[in-house]
């Protein structure tokens, strides 16, 4: 038989109420339920009384299998559907914060510990005094000697006319000069003019002491003049440790790619190299009158050089020898994660001998101060901001190895 348009659109329709009804047929309410129990009131006379009550449960949270789920309307009972409004109980309660450390021991344990790091950095600062170019405060120094002999940074004052250096301390003013200075350790011995004398009443000088080198994880205080300027924190590696090397992201480099010939195949932009004027193509020949033969002895030439530094370098371009001599500019490229959080840095923080490693949060304006221990040692000298979670400290036997190359051990104070 052939299907008209009519009859076909007949046909679809009664196979769209049969769908209907086969999907929806299952689809019941319990109230519906119940209405048409108690209209026809076959099932309320004959149900047996003596019915378990889990029967009844069973009866009234029956379900019929389809495609959607069954309407019941107790609730959660719809499990199908998640139900956002009914929160688990761990939901429900109220979440307070309690305190990591209880009070109660945090005063038998932390507290004390404080006001001990306090005590001992009121201790040191009739040692601590400010180094002044003219009226600015550019670093701290640590009396050393009974004469009034101060160690420093000596970076921070290296381009100073010695007339315009001074030490500030407790409202008076003495004019000093550069007697000594450690290069290596970036280090500066000063001394009061002929003329000036520290009174003793005022300030007192450090005490060395015999002790053995200080272990990873021991508490130090950085002793600044004022508990403004106390850092307190835990040496995170031993005394016998190197400064970090220099890398092309975080201190100054010559930024220069050498082939085996030592022709120069890449100059980084924003580096020594490409400030110099050097180009690709250039072969090296010596940096500081030393001649460079091979990567090995150009790497140690260049871990050599040092913000500041007056750096000459000799090559060859298209067949002539060249040379331009200029100086090392300041340290300004800093790894994005130790610059996050962590700054400022000290302008040169690498490059030092033996380094004590510590966490405390030293300010370079704070760099030439001492660090001592809990048990009131002098431990070393602050010397470097170095990264976000580290700074750097000269160990005490260097320091003392320094100042007795320009003065009598009758002047320190030895213990």
């Amino acid at each position: 038989m052939k299907l008209s348009p009519k009859n076909l659109s007949t046909s679809v329709r009664f196979a769209t109420a049969l769908t209907v009804l086969f999907f929806f047929a299952p689809i019941r309410c319990e109230g519906q339920t119940a209405t048409n129990k108690n209209e026809t009131g076959s099932e309320s006379e004959t149900e047996d009384l003596k019915e378990s009550s889990d029967e009844k449960a069973s009866t009234q949270t029956k379900r019929t299998i389809s495609p959607y789920p069954v309407v019941v309307l107790e609730r959660d009972a719809n499990f199908s559907i998640p139900n956002a409004s009914a929160k688990p109980a761990a939901l429900r309660k109220t979440v307070t914060a309690e305190p990591f450390l209880p009070k109660e021991i945090y005063q038998r344990t932390a507290q004390p510990i404080l006001d001990a790091t306090e005590l001992i950095a009121e201790g040191f600062q009739q040692s601590v005094v400010e180094v002044r170019l003219q009226d600015e405060r550019v670093a701290l120094g640590t009396v050393v000697s009974s004469a009034g002999h101060v160690v420093t940074k000596h970076s921070l004052i290296s381009d100073t006319p010695f007339d315009q250096i001074h030490i500030h301390a407790n409202d008076q003013m003495w004019s000093a000069s550069i007697v000594g200075v450690d290069q290596a350790n970036d280090l500066a011995l000063l001394s009061l003019r002929s003329d000036e004398l520290m009174p003793k009443e005022t300030l007192r000088a450090i005490a060395f002491t015999d002790s053995q080198r200080m272990a990873t994880g021991k508490l130090v205080i950085g002793v600044g003049t004022d508990s403004q300027s106390l850092a307190v924190g835990m040496t995170t590696a031993p005394p016998t440790a190197k400064a970090m090397e220099r890398d092309c992201e975080t201190c100054i480099d010559m930024g220069l790619t050498l082939s085996p010939s030592l022709q120069l195949t890449r100059v980084y932009p924003r580096t020594v190299g490409e400030r110099l004027g050097l180009l690709v193509g250039d072969r090296l020949i010596s940096i500081n009158r030393k001649p460079v033969l091979n990567q090995a002895q150009f790497d140690r030439l260049e871990q050599s050089i040092q913000v500041g530094d007056l750096i000459s370098i000799a090559f060859q371009r298209n067949g002539q020898a060249s040379e331009i001599t200029a100086k090392v500019p300041e340290l300004t490229k800093i790894s994005k994660r130790d610059r996050w959080g962590g700054g400022p840095f000290s302008k040169r923080r690498s490059g030092f001998g033996d380094v004590i490693v510590h966490d405390s949060v030293v300010d370079p304006l704070d760099c030439g101060g001492p660090l001592v221990d809990l048990q009131g040692k002098f431990c070393g000298i602050n010397i470097a901001r170095s990264m976000r979670v580290a700074s750097l400290a000269i160990p005490a036997d260097s320091v003392q190895s320094f100042l007795l190359e320009h003065l009598d051990e009758s002047e320190l104070i030895l213990e």
